[in-house]
Formats: C-alpha cells, structure tokens, sequence
C-alpha cells in the first residue's frame, strides 16, 4: 500500500462515506424520498411541478409546504 504524500487535516474524513448519510437515489424513491430535477421546475399559481431526476415521476410542492409530492398516474 501507498501513503497518501498530502499532509491531511485532522478534521478532515479520509474517505467521503464518512462525510454525512448519502444523498438521494433510486433507492430512495422505492421508499418514496424523490429529488426533484432542478430544470424540470415550473411554477403555477404557488405550486412547484418538476420531476424526479431518478425514476422520472411528476412531483409537486406546494409554497407552504417543504417536500415534495408525488402527482400524475400512479400504478
């Protein structure tokens, strides 16, 4: 094994696991937590419509509410 030759910080996390829990995936759409496609967004009337970057479904967010819908057909 190699020795990384860069002095690193001692609050610095070695590996990037353990930076934080990980993001959104597909995996989490299977559980319902969607992320929305940030070119995808259009606003009507104080709603948010967008898609999913993952699996592709149509998702609304309301302007007083903080997550994200799941709207369209479903089955």
């Amino acid at each position: 094994m190699h020795s990384d030759p860069t002095p690193r910080s001692i609050l610095r996390p070695a590996f990037a696991s353990a930076i934080g829990k990980p993001g959104p995936s597909r995996r989490g759409c299977t559980v319902g937590h969607h992320a929305p496609l940030a070119s995808s967004k259009t606003e009507i009337d104080d709603i948010t419509h967008a898609r999913c970057r993952f699996c592709g479904c149509q998702l609304m967010r309301m302007t007083g509410a903080r997550r994200w819908f799941r709207t369209g057909m479903m089955g």
